[in-house]
């Protein structure tokens, strides 16, 4: 048995078999039991019981590592979560669906997560009279939509509600494709659509991506027939489209609908079609920080049919570039505000600007990517009392950086982040430079860095790492701790310089904050948090460090983090470690956890990095503070980027165990007494992805300059 597998085995022993009647978690395939998820997913699905979750774990037989292909439609009929465990690809065959039909004499909790499917959707239905009904879809990854014959048109991830109960609706962090299949009919993306009855409706779609296509169908559609609000935050458009972008319509006077952080770039060609359209029939209308650049018609806040909305409130918002109508606002007949937009080079516009409306050329980077550059107005030009409340910007970095809010979906932050190889211009003996770099370095920077794996394997894959500042105030390199280790024409890295959006500090250990093999640091920006996500990195200044390190943490002095040596050498005084912290709570960190069993590689799930070779995901060795129990890692460890497990799985990154020597079993299989590195149970790592760079790497364009908004025009 593999050893995810004895791990599953081990928790369905404590579990017994549990009682349908009460609330329980399966594992899917049951190899175990003989019991309701021994057999298909649907009979998992239909035999557990009300509020129960299933996990879905590996197909042994089809593929034993990573690849779960789940051949079956799924229906759902009451409260359940459905979700996929750590480190597995679960994909749905082509062409099934997911059906979730809820009754209307209960209020049901449904979640769903991290499925892929293949030219499927997910439809939902929840007529409940009842109050408190939740549903959730998230990490969901939808691709080749509308090229089944399974079903007629419709959405991607459809979500109709009705009958008199109050519902959630939150659908978010998906990718929803459209296919190149029946372009005479209309496939949607996301789609929430209240029917009717006067119970309360609450939805929130957020960071999503949906990719343009040139087949009908509209990327995000919604009606919200009773009281409640419809927000949608940081989702991304981009490419031209045939139908809207954005559509949402609300027919009571006391609704609201509210886009904040988007990204709609792209032309739309139908015929009145628009990038974005909100439409009221006496609500409530608000347009926050959005970036609606490169089409055909722009961003519209109007009233429904013949009404006019209430309350419009438009601001921080950048609409430009649009070859008919670009920024249409209907006044609301309680008020209207509309200040700090910047809208610029459209067709024509029909919209009352309000205090500090800019018209000049926003300076964006390019269409697929349309970052403000250094120059930009955009800059700073927003109004900070009228942002919204979220706390980060479409790219999931930090939204207030530099005091006073720019305007549109994207934040300009001063980070630089990158893949970094070595070259014969750039390396010398165990160091290579960091350079070229997104950002013009300063020596006041606080860089971190991470090994990627090479293939074939080489030397520095595991090597502890460091960096200083060489023989100028802006030259940085990454070295080696051993220096008898040259750092080899090829190998990778992945570098992050903190500014405005994560936070850089310096630890200096010192004999008043060392004990035996841990120092103590004091930085409001981690003192008390042991939630924080933070990377250590020894800043050389004159001593090597060949040492394993990691954050550690202590309840001590009201809660502190610490930089522990792995090993349990003495922590040496006069050391300089820098620190990368991410924001609170910020989508673009994460903790990972290796659980109670011993691992060669341990998966990075991130929205951002599925799919994305081109990423520069940071790690490093933690603490669980929620596990008193001390582990120590001293096992190497590098990134890794490989691709799909199976059809419809995403490429991933991990973080992987390195030997401390070229040769590694899973690079060198057929060698002989070779020994595959293990990460200890119980082990933890601190992961940052910088938003900033995934996007810009990732979008399909030619030319990649002005990477962050920090570079010149």
């Amino acid at each position: 048995m593999h050893k995810h597998r004895l791990l599953i085995a081990a928790t369905l022993a404590a579990l017994s078999t549990p009682s349908l009647s009460n609330a329980a978690t399966w594992f899917w395939p049951d190899l175990v039991f003989a019991g309701p998820c021994s057999g298909s997913l649907q009979a998992c699905i239909s035999q557990a019981g009300e509020g129960d979750s299933i996990v879905i774990v590996a197909d042994e037989v089809s593929n034993p590592d990573r690849y779960t292909l789940i051949d079956e439609n799924l229906t759902i009929s009451r409260s359940m979560n459905l979700s996929v465990a750590a480190g597995i690809d679960a994909v749905l065959a082509p062409d099934r669906t997911i059906y979730v039909g809820l009754t209307a004499d209960a209020a049901h909790t449904v979640r769903i997560s991290d499925l892929n499917l293949r030219r499927g959707a997910i439809r939902v239905s929840e007529p409940s009279n009842v109050n408190g009904g939740v549903l959730e879809f998230s990490r969901i990854r939808l691709l080749d939509l509308g090229a089944s014959t399974a079903f007629a048109g419709g959405c991607g991830i459809e979500v109709t509600v009705s009958g008199q109960g109050s519902k959630q609706v939150t659908i978010s962090d998906s990718l929803v494709q459209r296919g190149s299949g029946r372009p005479s009919e209309a496939f949607h993306g996301i789609c929430v659509n209240q029917l009717s009855g006067t119970g309360s409706l609450t939805t929130q779609i957020q960071r999503n991506r949906l990719p343009g296509s040139t087949l009908p169908g509209m990327g995000i559609f919604g009606v919200q027939r009773g009281p409640g609000t419809f927000r949608l935050s940081a989702n991304r458009l981009l490419g031209d489209r045939l139908n809207d972008g954005i559509m949402v319509w609300a027919y009571d006077v006391t609704s609201t609908l509210q886009m904040d952080n988007n990204i709609v770039s792209g032309r739309v060609t139908a015929p009145d079609a628009y990038s974005a359209i909100l439409q009221s029939a006496g609500g409530n209308l608000t347009a926050l920080n959005n970036t609606v650049v490169h089409g055909n018609y722009g961003l519209a806040l109007t009233g429904l049919s013949v009404s006019q909305p209430a309350n419009v409130r438009v601001a921080n918002n950048l609409v430009a570039f649009h070859t008919a109508k670009g920024m249409y606002v209907q006044n609301g007949t309680a008020s209207h505000s509309a200040p700090n937009n910047l809208v610029f080079g459209n067709g024509w516009n029909d919209w009352t600007p309000g205090p500090a409306t800019l018209t000049v050329d926003p300076l964006l980077e390019d269409p697929a990517y349309p970052r403000p550059v250094n120059a930009s107005p955009a800059l700073d030009a927003g109004n900070n009392a009228e942002a919204s409340s979220l706390l980060f910007d479409a790219n999931g970095e930090r939204r207030l950086a530099f005091g006073t809010i720019d305007v549109g979906a994207l934040e300009a932050n001063g980070d630089g982040a990158a893949q970094l190889t070595a070259t014969a211009s750039n390396t010398s003996f165990n160091e290579v430079g960091v350079t070229p770099f997104p950002v013009p370095l300063i020596a006041s920077d606080k860089l971190v860095a991470t090994a990627h794996r090479s293939t074939p394997a080489l030397p520095g894959s595991a090597q502890r790492l460091g960096v200083y500042l060489n023989g100028g105030a802006s030259v940085w390199s990454v070295f080696f701790q051993d220096f008898t280790q040259n750092v080899q024409i090829g190998q990778r890295f992945s570098v992050l310089a903190p500014f405005a959006s994560k936070t850089g500090l310096v630890h200096s250990t010192s004999a008043a904050n060392n004990t035996a093999n841990l120092s103590r640091i004091d930085s409001s920006a981690l003192n008390g948090l042991s939630f924080a996500i933070a990377i250590p990195l020894q800043e050389w200044t004159g001593t090597y460090h060949d040492v394993p390190i990691s954050m550690a943490w202590t309840n001590g002095s009201g809660g502190r983090w610490q930089i522990r040596n792995e090993d349990g050498s003495a922590m040496p005084v006069g050391m300089n470690f820098n620190v990368a912290v991410a924001p609170l709570l910020s989508p673009n960190a994460a903790q990972v956890l290796a659980g109670g069993q011993s691992a060669s590689e341990l998966p990075l799930f991130h929205r951002l990095l599925d799919d994305t070779a081109c990423a520069a995901p940071l790690v490093g060795r933690t603490d669980d503070p929620l596990d008193s129990n001390t582990t120590l890692n001293a096992q190497g460890f590098s990134v890794e980027y490989r691709a799909p497990s199976g059809p419809g799985a995403p490429g991933r990154w991990f973080v992987v165990a390195e030997a401390n020597t070229s040769l590694s079993a899973e690079s060198n299989p057929g060698i002989e007494g070779v020994v595959v590195p293990n990460f200890p149970p119980n082990v933890a790592f601190n992961l940052i992805v910088d938003g900033g760079q995934v996007e810009s790497c990732r979008a399909p364009r030619s030319t990649a300059l002005f990477k962050n908004g920090f570079e010149g025009a």
